[in-house]
């Protein structure tokens, strides 16, 4: 309760005078732990960091600041970096160990439309090629791959010779061979 037998200006040296922990932003504790603000903010929300002490400013305001106790994140820190440090090794196995792809879903259709012939895209779906939209048949017969063909008022897809391989969304390649010797950039 306050004191009220104090007057304003006697209450305001009495709070001058107390003594308070100083706090840090979070753009100073990023810096300081060389992180970015917002690779901070992403790891105190995920791994249950210290709540902030002080917040000025309101979501809407572009200059709002958030203020931490350094002690508090700093020990956070030091006890989180092992999980941190555990799930980006994984991370980066897993992309190790994945083999990278060396056909796409539209090359596999068109070496299934080279063994069976001509076929509809519902006999296309019906084969396992679920995916096979009308925008990727046309991509594919722009670069050359497939003939579009009507027979007897059906629309029907024909391989040609010309292979279509589109790597990771990158660029088309003419033979299976080109695509061994390249690495993925």
């Amino acid at each position: 309760m306050k004191n009220f037998t104090m007057g304003l200006g006697e209450q305001r040296k009495q709070n001058a005078l107390t003594s308070r922990k100083p706090l840090r932003t979070a753009r100073e504790m990023a810096e300081e732990l060389g992180l970015t603000r917002q690779t901070l903010a992403a790891y105190i929300g995920h791994y249950d960091g210290p709540a902030p002490v002080f917040i000025n400013g309101t979501s809407r305001n572009r200059n709002r600041n958030t203020w931490y106790d350094p002690e508090k994140i700093r020990d956070w820190w030091e006890a989180v970096q092992p999980k941190i440090k555990h799930t980006k090794e994984t991370a980066i196995d897993k992309r190790r160990k994945e083999p990278a792809p060396t056909t796409t879903r539209a090359f596999l259709a068109q070496q299934w439309l080279r063994e069976h012939g001509p076929a509809t895209q519902r006999q296309l779906v019906e084969a396992g090629f679920i995916n096979m939209s009308a925008g990727m048949l046309l991509k594919m017969i722009g670069f050359g791959a497939l003939i579009k063909e009507k027979q007897n008022g059906r629309v029907t897809y024909t391989a040609t010779d010309k292979d279509y391989l589109k790597l990771n969304g990158r660029s088309h390649y003419d033979t299976p061979t080109q695509i061994q010797g390249k690495t993925n950039e």
